[in-house]
């Protein structure tokens, strides 16, 4: 092919892609808001009630707070998720709870 050639299908291609609709799903009667939920999308009560099986769970944390801001409920559910993790403090103090000096130097 000659560089003319090459340089013609190129911009012709550019064009055309270009000038193809960028909103199909707007092209196929749908509204722009609206994503169709598939079989395998959780609601927000299922990821809930996940959530309270597996507390610790951090991508859980993550899907559950993504989920209750696209609900508009993402003041609700944010200081539930925020006392599922630990702080430093507790986790200090929950150790420090642990040991027992006296079985330590006794041999008990």
């Amino acid at each position: 092919m000659t560089h003319r050639f090459k340089f013609l299908l190129s911009w012709t291609l550019a064009i055309a892609l270009l000038a193809l609709p960028s909103g199909l799903a707007q092209s196929r009667g749908q509204e722009p808001g609206a994503t169709p939920r598939s079989a395998q999308a959780w609601a927000l009560e299922e990821a809930l009630a996940a959530l309270a099986l597996q507390p610790r769970d951090a991508y859980l944390q993550y899907v559950v707070l993504q989920l209750a801001r696209r609900a508009g409920r993402f003041g609700e559910v944010a200081p539930r998720v925020q006392g599922l993790i630990p702080n430093d403090a507790d986790v200090r103090a929950e150790r420090r709870e642990g040991v027992d000096l006296f079985s330590i130097f006794s041999g008990a």
